[in-house]
């Protein structure tokens, strides 16, 4: 009886988080002290408030498929960095083809 308790637990702890291992894509980078906040430029503009920790993260779901080049400042009260610069691509998936029965 105590072995269906614990996997009864285990499996609700499962689908209570299973949702956070399905987030959207983020743009980050790792923690830096000091940062205020991130200037993309390039193929998307915008102004990003760094995290707590310096890091940055911007969701990156909203963005239309295609390829993109950016440039990536950090900035604080005295100016921003030197750019870093990525690049990404971002499509949908097509539709399955060769759907079919088998009788394997």
């Amino acid at each position: 009886m105590k072995k269906i308790g614990i996997i009864a637990v285990m499996a609700v702890t499962m689908l209570l988080f299973s949702p956070m291992s399905h987030a959207d894509p983020f743009l980050v980078c790792d923690p830096q002290a000091g940062v205020t906040h991130y200037e993309i430029t390039g193929d998307i503009t915008d102004t990003v408030t760094a995290e707590p920790d310096g890091s940055i993260k911007r969701d990156m779901a909203g963005t239309a498929d295609g390829t993109y080049n950016i440039d990536v400042k950090a900035c604080n009260l005295w100016g921003c960095s030197d750019p870093s610069p990525f690049g990404f691509s971002k499509s949908q998936c097509g539709a399955p083809a060769g759907i079919g029965l088998s009788a394997q």
